[in-house]
């Protein structure tokens, strides 16, 4: 488990045979002013990418009150800190296929009412974070800085086949940590 973004980033030079950082917070050479610019970024994508347990969250929200100029009769406002909303549950936290739902700006629009957001928030503490997404973390930070450090494309082609490589390892070993979602139960009248 990483201790820091330092840490990661040093991660991430290795790969590149790279100086190491002392600190990114406070950069002091080009290579720490790299990293400080692209871990954020990397970071968020990968979050974005996939379901990952660590960054899952469940949470009811308020209406907000604007104009609805849509079809459906609720909206909602998206959860602070959200990287993307996975599913919107009914009520009781149970996923339905017969919700329906679209996001546009700020906001979701659906016809639930009490409706629970699933969703990938933003991890920010990187004692938080799944080791398989801290190797993956790394090496997409070794691809990005790649070219800015070394310069060395065919490098950066096979940092990039990395980085596919732990991000596949990764959602892998997370996927296994639970099972489906628990569907709507069925009435007795329904069952086959």
């Amino acid at each position: 488990m990483a201790k820091s973004e330092t840490e990661i980033c040093n991660a991430a030079l290795a790969r590149i045979g790279a100086e190491p950082i002392s600190n990114m917070v406070n950069p002091r050479t080009t290579n720490a002013r790299y990293c400080k610019e692209l871990f954020p970024q990397a970071r968020d994508y990968l979050l974005r990418k996939f379901e990952w347990d660590f960054a899952t969250k469940r949470q009811t929200m308020a209406h907000p009150s604007i104009t609805n100029n849509t079809s459906y009769d609720y909206i909602y406002t998206i959860p602070p800190k959200c990287m993307r909303v996975l599913d919107l549950l009914n009520g009781d936290g149970v996923h339905d296929d017969n919700i329906e739902w679209i996001i546009e700006d700020e906001y979701l629009y659906t016809n639930e009412d009490d409706a629970m957001f699933k969703f990938i928030f933003q991890v920010e503490d990187v004692r938080k974070f799944d080791p398989g997404f801290t190797n993956a973390l790394a090496a997409r930070l070794a691809w990005l800085l790649c070219l800015k450090v070394t310069g060395k494309i065919n490098l950066r082609q096979t940092l990039y086949r990395e980085y596919l490589f732990q991000v596949g390892e990764a959602e892998g070993l997370d996927g296994l940590e639970h099972q489906s979602e628990p569907k709507e139960p069925k009435r007795w009248d329904q069952a086959h």
